[in-house]
């Protein structure tokens, strides 16, 4: 007894990678899938096999895509089979470059200041794009000036030397700005004077300073300082919020007298039962 077998052929797999800039740490690598069937069942299946130890993830797309977070060289593999249960492997060598870092850094960012944005110390860097607010520019290290607080997206991208392109977003906060300002009691000559720090809104103060004059100063609150002579002094009290963000105030404080107690009293000595009128002569007092 003759029986016909169909023999069926195996595809020819083959794949590349997409152009460049492609072959990235953290960025999607793509594949273009060359594989050629002689036979006439056509392929059903396919795996992608990345062989990454952080991302185990496998692909059953024609064409295979794979994030891969760390540079280096993986025996990424395609599995091709048909209808009629042929297949066929391929494993190729891939090497993954590294792209360039994104840890940028900026000052404080403070309604009317310059801020001023750092680019990532990395020197496969060749070249940077920012987009803050509605400000673009092409330098290493921008400045940007927010006018009013709020929230502003920046977007920027860092180009390596070996075509690699990293990409980050960030938004910029701009607090509401805080109104310093402080009180003060007891501001009598040779007396110790008591600054209380009554800065007002919604950034809370992290550091203050004080400044009494002399190169005399105070960071906490209450603060006290004693003056040695009557007249007007200038005050300054600069508060740095959590924010980073630095507000300053100054106020003309007025160094009064210091009250002097004393009295008279009338009789000062006689027999009992005795009447004494006292009389009140102290000096720089109201009450």
């Amino acid at each position: 007894e003759r029986k016909i077998v169909s023999v069926h052929s195996k595809p020819v797999v083959n794949f590349d990678i997409q152009g460049s800039p492609n072959a990235c740490s953290n960025t999607t690598t793509f594949f273009d899938n060359t594989t050629t069937n002689p036979d006439t069942r056509p392929i059903t299946q396919w795996l992608w096999q990345f062989n990454d130890p952080n991302n185990n993830q496998t692909d059953s797309r024609v064409n295979g895509e794979h994030l891969f977070s760390e540079p280096g060289t993986y025996p990424v593999s395609l599995t091709a089979t048909t209808a009629a249960g042929c297949s066929a492997t391929l494993e190729k060598e891939i090497m993954i470059y590294p792209s360039p870092s994104t840890e940028f850094l900026h000052t404080a960012a403070c309604e009317d200041v310059p801020v001023s944005f750092t680019g990532p110390a990395d020197p496969l860097i060749e070249s940077s794009y920012w987009e803050i607010g509605t400000s673009y520019s092409y330098d290493a290290s921008p400045t940007q000036t927010f006018a009013a607080p709020g929230d502003y997206q920046l977007h920027a991208e860092f180009y390596g030397s070996n075509g690699c392109i990293s990409t980050t977003q960030k938004t910029i906060h701009v607090p509401i700005p805080l109104t310093p300002d402080f009180s003060v009691v007891k501001n009598c000559g040779d007396h110790e004077a008591i600054f209380i720090d009554i800065t007002s809104g919604i950034d809370p103060v992290a550091a203050r300073t004080w400044n009494f004059g002399n190169a005399t100063t105070a960071i906490t609150s209450p603060a006290t300082h004693a003056f040695t002579q009557q007249g007007t002094v200038a005050v300054t009290l600069q508060v740095t919020a959590e924010s980073g963000c630095i507000y300053t105030t100054t106020k003309q404080i007025e160094i009064v007298a210091a009250p002097v107690a004393d009295f008279t009293a009338s009789p000062e000595t006689g027999a009992y039962p005795l009447d004494v009128t006292f009389t009140n002569t102290s000096m720089e007092a109201d009450r």
